[in-house]
């Protein structure tokens, strides 16, 4: 028993609502030999191949045959879909390689800006350092040499002190010795 092919207009709510229209008279067009020269069919070259009112006779198919047309046309129509939404993904996915590639490049100065500041900062604490050790040292030597000149200013006062004393003694003596005895 022969079954007709089912009608699909290109207008169908169900096949412009997910997009299939297009991509069903794609895979019609690849079916068929006469709209093989057409890419997008017009409604009523479609419905004309469906119907066999061109007087070609192929308005009856056997269910094989119209299943497996059935088949190529919803085969088509997943690839289209599939193609249109790798398409989509591309053109989503660009942009944000693109932003994942521009914040990498400003991470990685950023991180290269971090390492030189931190060489810096390194090599400042290390002069610093180097500073202080040295400070640390002409602070030292300034100290001894501070104890070693308060022992000599006290030695030198002391002997100072003793020749006054003496001084004062033989002085004192001399005065003692020119002044009357009463």
């Amino acid at each position: 028993a022969l079954t007709p092919l089912p009608q699909l207009p290109n207008n169908s709510p169900i096949l412009i609502r997910l997009g299939l229209a297009e991509a069903g008279a794609r895979a019609c067009a690849r079916t068929d030999s006469t709209m093989a020269l057409f890419p997008h069919p017009p409604p009523r070259m479609m419905s004309q191949a469906v119907s066999g009112s061109d007087g070609g006779g192929f308005g009856f198919l056997g269910p094989d045959t119209a299943r497996a047309m059935r088949e190529a046309i919803v085969q088509r129509a997943q690839e289209d879909v599939a193609d249109m939404l790798e398409a989509r993904k591309r053109r989503l996915l660009a942009p944000m390689a693109q932003d994942v590639e521009r914040t990498s490049a400003w991470a990685e100065a950023q991180e290269r800006r971090l390492g030189e500041l931190y060489k810096h900062c390194a090599e400042l604490m290390k002069a610093a350092k180097a500073e202080m050790e040295d400070a640390e040292r002409r602070h030292q030597a300034l100290a001894e040499a501070w104890a070693e000149e308060q022992e000599v200013t006290a030695w030198k006062a002391e002997q100072l002190r003793a020749a006054q004393r003496e001084e004062w003694s033989a002085f004192t003596a001399a005065v003692a010795a020119a002044s009357p005895q009463h």
